[in-house]
């Protein structure tokens, strides 16, 4: 005996667009939206936002300048990596295409955007943990993940950042249950560190609970940004990921995520947002 209902894709996916305007029941309903709005875009004195995106920064403090990049194990450029044999295998002091981001390429970036590109936020994508899957523990997962969200912060002061969690963020790497708040040990230690860029206390309860918040679309300094009503939503996606050996076990919607997404979405749509 089943012991779950089969269901019709297509039937799923008409009444999820039965209730939506007719626009959005196409493919191309992005490109309609900007032809139907292109009088609004080209409005004299209408300012457009600009937004960087980083992601995968897989910091590595460990990275050590002269080390070499070829040291047989999951990730080089290390104290523990030797000296290299041939010199042209040397880590370099502003990293190495073999190894991963260090702190003062990190540096550099953050300066850069700040100081240059002058953005008015920062989407700051997951995975900010090194592959040095054989010899990091828990205690270094949460060490990296405060130290790295304090330089991100501090190199980005004065502009909004809205961060999201990668599947190396987690410890081990990849791995979160979701059937229970509060999944996984370690970021349950270290996701304190991102309360002051989140604030609003109900988002922060998602966020230590679920690991996904959604927050309103604003500046820094707390202007809306937008004429209709804005949201950044931010997803765990470890729940759909395929090494997270939990989603085998877990066949329904793992931490109300998706019914809370949709719920989010449909709220947004409700006031044209």
């Amino acid at each position: 005996m089943e012991q779950y209902e089969r269901r019709d894709l297509k039937e799923e996916i008409y009444h999820l667009v039965i209730d939506k305007p007719a626009i959005a029941s196409t493919n191309d309903y992005v490109n309609k939206l900007y032809a139907e709005n292109k009088d609004k875009f080209d409005t004299e004195g209408r300012r457009p936002l600009k937004v960087v995106g980083i992601s995968d920064l897989h910091i590595d403090y460990g990275y050590t300048a002269g080390a070499s990049n070829d040291c047989g194990r999951p990730l080089c450029c290390r104290g523990d990596s030797g000296k290299p044999t041939d010199p042209s295998q040397a880590a370099g002091k502003w990293g190495d295409f073999k190894c991963d981001l260090n702190s003062i390429t990190l540096d550099s970036m953050l300066a850069h955007i700040k100081n240059v590109i002058k953005p008015d936020l920062v989407l700051w994508g997951g995975d900010s943990i090194p592959h040095n899957v054989d010899s990091l523990t828990e205690d270094r997962n949460i060490q990296i993940m405060e130290l790295i969200t304090k330089q991100v912060r501090a190199g980005l002061d004065g502009i909004k950042i809205y961060p999201c969690i990668g599947n190396h963020d987690t410890y081990p790497q990849d791995v979160i249950n979701m059937q229970v708040p509060h999944g996984n040990e370690a970021i349950n230690k270290w996701s304190p560190a991102w309360d002051d860029m989140i604030k609003d206390p109900e988002q922060i309860k998602n966020w230590r609970d679920w690991n996904y918040f959604v927050l309103p679309f604003e500046d820094s300094q707390g202007n809306a940004i937008g004429a209709t009503p804005t949201k950044i939503i931010s997803i765990n996606s470890n729940i759909c990921y395929q090494f997270n050996w939990w989603s085998a076990m877990q066949f329904e919607d793992p931490g109300n995520m998706l019914g809370w997404l949709e719920s989010e979405l449909s709220a947004l749509e409700a006031v044209n947002g």
